[in-house]
Formats: C-alpha cells, sequence, structure tokens
C-alpha cells in the first residue's frame, strides 16, 4: 500500500516481492490496483508493467470487450465509486472493501469509443497536474535551501528552544482536567470522511 500514492495513477514505488508477508498477487501491464484498505485515502493506479502486490490491494482485470484500461482506472478513482467503497466498508479504525462488494457496484459502461475519449481527456489533465507538482516540488526545495541559509547566521547567540518557546499539550480522552471542566463533544477520526463530516455519532469529553 506504501508504494501507491493518494489521487496518482501510477506506481510511484516499488520494492522486493520478500517484502510482503501475506499472500501476493500477481498483476500485469494494464490492471488497475485498488487499495481496499482505508478506501478513502484514494490509493488506485494504473499498472504499466507486471509485478505482484499485498492482498490490501484488489487487482482489477478489464475485459478487451467491454472497457479499455485507462477508463476502469479514471472509473475507479471517480468520486461516485470512492464514496461507494467507504459505504460499504467494514472496520471502524481500519475500514476495508471486500472485493465481493466492490464488484456489485453499479457503473456506467459508454460505448469503447467514448471511453478512449473521455480517458484521454482525463489524462491530459492529469498530465498538466503531475507537471505543476514537480515545479511545486523544485519550489519548495529552492525554499528549503534559502531558509536554511537565511536561519544559520554563524554570529548570532545560540540558546536552547526551552528557553524561548514551551509546548503546547491538548485533551486526553479519559485522563484528568486540573480545574472546572464541562462536557464538550469531539471529533474522532471515525468522524472525519472524505469531504465531509459523519456526525451520526459525536462522543464527548470533560474539559476545562
Amino acid at each position: 500500500m506504501e508504494h501507491l500514492e493518494s489521487q496518482q495513477r501510477a506506481i510511484v514505488r516499488w520494492g522486493s516481492s520478500d517484502e510482503a508477508a501475506s499472500s501476493k498477487t500477481p498483476f500485469g501491464a494494464g490492471d488497475v490496483l485498488y487499495g481496499k484498505l482505508r478506501p478513502y485515502l484514494r490509493k488506485v493506479a494504473l499498472a504499466d508493467s507486471d509485478g505482484v502486490c499485498s492482498t490490501e490491494i484488489i487487482v482489477l482485470r478489464p475485459r478487451d470487450t467491454a472497457m479499455i484500461p485507462e477508463f476502469l482506472y479514471y472509473l475507479c478513482a471517480s468520486p461516485s465509486l470512492l464514496r461507494y467503497s467507504i459505504d460499504h466498508s467494514a472496520g471502524t479504525r481500519m475500514p476495508r472493501i471486500s472485493p465481493s462488494l466492490l464488484l456489485k457496484a453499479s457503473i456506467p459502461v459508454p460505448p469503447i469509443q467514448e471511453q478512449r475519449r473521455i480517458a484521454d481527456l482525463l489524462s491530459a489533465v492529469d498530465t498538466a497536474l503531475e507537471s505543476q507538482v514537480q515545479r511545486v516540488a523544485a519550489a519548495r526545495v529552492l525554499s528549503a535551501r534559502v531558509i536554511d541559509s537565511l536561519m544559520n547566521d554563524p554570529l548570532w547567540p545560540i540558546r536552547r528552544l526551552d528557553e524561548v518557546a514551551d509546548v503546547g499539550g491538548g485533551i486526553t480522552v479519559g485522563g484528568r482536567s486540573s480545574g472546572d471542566t464541562r462536557t464538550v463533544p469531539y471529533l474522532r477520526v471515525a468522524n472525519v470522511q472524505h469531504g465531509r463530516l459523519d456526525l451520526g455519532e459525536v462522543k464527548e469529553v470533560e474539559a476545562t
């Protein structure tokens, strides 16, 4: 899963098959790799070569007469299928979408020619975005170097960080707060979903 980047169609990193402790699933060029663990991360990629992956990744192989690989990738990365996967995931801390439930999703299937047109258009958008991401990354590297050079004057006095700053603390659920407290609602990880807040169950904590 760590080799797939959120909202990026290419496999950004590779490892050795020996690193996968669980069973392995083979995939080929043109297969779509769908991260079933915490699907809200939207880890979907289009494989451009053969390999193997962990069982936390669902391998989807398009049928030649029904769908082209590029369209299947954009379909799997679409907000509608993302919402379906989130709604049908099981588990609280580590939600997963099962392959059987994923395959039950209802999807639009336009003619092959229309699939190619849509995939080409979205691919051009992705290429432009990736180019901008590379420019931003290069600018951040340059910015870090400038900051480092400006913040390290050898003539400045050196002091410990705790002489000029304090550490602020938060509230520990189940811990004790000193002083008068009141009951207030708080957001858990389960409340924060992709693009929305699930407020069906909001828990409370004692706070000053």
